[in-house]
């Protein structure tokens, strides 16, 4: 069924392009002059002219507005970028009893790093990092992040 669809719009494609007629044949002739019989006057052709269309006058009567230019200001058409001035920072004080924060423990045995995970998870990250130094890191991201 595709198949004869296609051939059926295969052969109407073909139909139409293919010529009906056999093209004609341009016989050359002489020419034959008609100056013996009518005397054409011999005169300038006129240019042909374009013409335009003009539109049509506008139905609102339109009043033009003085132009007064004595309102210019320097100031507004040039103007000048002032500088922000940046404020004064308070002076540092001495600070007294002040309590300082420090962290707590930040080294970590591998005694507490096992504790925290499992002895199988501390010799997996060993292997992986290369030692137990890489390993201790690792428990201390563990530990911050919990």
């Amino acid at each position: 069924m595709k198949y004869t669809l296609l051939l059926f719009a295969l052969l109407l494609f073909l139909a139409g392009c293919s010529q009906k007629e056999a093209p004609l044949k341009v016989v050359a002739q002489p020419i034959t002059l008609l100056e013996d019989t009518v005397s054409i006057p011999k005169t300038k052709p006129k240019p042909k002219i374009k013409q335009t269309h003009v539109p049509r006058p506008p139905h609102k009567q339109i009043v033009l507005k003085e132009v007064k230019d004595d309102n210019f200001d320097d100031s507004y058409m040039y103007p000048v970028e002032k500088k922000k001035q940046t404020p004064k920072l308070p002076t540092p004080k001495e600070t007294t009893n002040v309590p300082t924060v420090t962290k707590a423990n930040t080294t970590m045995t591998k005694a507490e790093c096992i504790s925290m995970i499992t002895q199988e998870k501390f010799d997996k990250y060993t292997a992986m990092f290369g030692n137990e130094e890489a390993s201790l890191k690792r428990c201390k991201m563990l530990k911050a992040m919990k």
